[in-house]
């Protein structure tokens, strides 16, 4: 999608996508960060309510450290675990209770055209809602799973 703006129809068609063999493979077979992309760091740092920040993870090629964002929509508990498990079925083993984890859309929204991602949280970190704008921290990402190509990084609330 390169319109601005996207419409909700087109939102859903996207999470139908995401459904598809194609779509899956091509998640989990995203190459290397470009380099500079990331922050890498010692970790995160500070406490703040589970509410406010905590841990998500995110695949790699999708992080943007900074960039603020929108939860689109939610995926099925099914595809969340498959995708976690490194899709088609497989069991990679890289992410321990994949079913604790809720996935969802994300929209980065300060980019020029609709820029989509995916993301996971484990809700007894950090709690997301269908219609949240957050913001992804600047430091602190670190790769989770480089057999799932999963950073673990941190959001925050963002302002409108």
């Amino acid at each position: 999608m390169t319109e601005k703006e996207t419409l909700p129809e087109e939102e859903e068609t996207f999470l139908d996508q995401l459904n598809t063999d194609d779509s899956r493979r091509s998640f989990m077979k995203k190459g290397a960060v470009a380099a500079g992309a990331l922050a890498l760091g010692a970790g995160a740092s500070g406490s703040v309510a589970a509410q406010e920040s905590g841990s998500v993870l995110v695949q790699a090629n999708d992080f943007i450290p900074g960039a603020r964002f929108r939860v689109t929509g939610s995926l099925p508990n099914s595809l969340t675990i498959d995708l976690l498990q490194g899709g088609q079925g497989r069991d990679i083993n890289a992410v321990q209770n994949p079913g604790d984890y809720q996935g969802w859309v994300i929209r980065y929204t300060e980019t020029p055209t609709a820029l989509y991602a995916l993301m996971f949280n484990d809700p007894g970190d950090v709690n997301v809602s269908q219609g949240d704008t957050r913001r992804f921290a600047t430091e602190g990402a670190n790769y989770f799973a480089d057999q799932l190509n999963l950073v673990e990084a941190t959001i925050n609330t963002a302002s409108e």
